[in-house]
């Protein structure tokens, strides 16, 4: 706030697109490596798996907003970040089958980000299907990004009540 002269705007508009860059440049360099260099199958748009990239980072990124809109205290949510990032891949499908996972953690991973994408990536560039077939979870990491935006006015106010501590 203080290098941003006091504008939340500024601040939150400058962390984010620095950090979106850099993870996406990330992204699409790891997606060059595998579907360039190592010939992983992709028998979709290299441009839908960019894409599908790019909306999984703003998602999470999203996440990250609404923990720390609801949660007042910025350390407590950190961890709660953490957490949900740490989990994530348990959870999302890659270490064990969500089909046979108990009725709740089903439900928690529709919340996870890096699960759409996991289904996108399974969906497109594995079998091939039409972006029709993905369309749901692109809507749902779309909603994410929709919720988070929703939630910002709350964060300012979480972040001005912290930083008058």
């Amino acid at each position: 706030l203080l290098a941003a002269r006091g504008s939340f705007a500024m601040a939150l508009v400058g962390k984010w697109v620095v950090y979106t860059t850099l993870f996406v440049l990330v992204g699409v360099s790891l997606q060059i490596f595998l579907y360039g260099y190592m010939q992983f199958p992709l028998h979709c748009s290299i441009w839908r798996m960019v894409a599908a990239m790019a909306l999984m980072v703003l998602a999470a990124q999203s996440i990250v907003f609404v923990i720390l809109s609801v949660v007042p205290n910025l350390s407590i949510a950190y961890s709660a970040v953490s957490v949900v990032g740490v989990v994530s891949f348990s959870l999302g499908g890659f270490s064990f089958p969500v089909p046979n996972m108990y009725v709740p953690f089903q439900f928690l991973t529709n919340l996870l980000p890096v699960r759409h994408y996991f289904l996108i990536y399974a969906n497109s560039a594995l079998n091939g299907y039409p972006i029709y077939y993905c369309r749901s979870e692109f809507v749902a990491l779309l909603l994410m990004i929709g919720v988070a935006l929703i939630s910002i006015p709350r964060l300012h106010r979480v972040i001005l009540n912290y930083a008058k501590r």
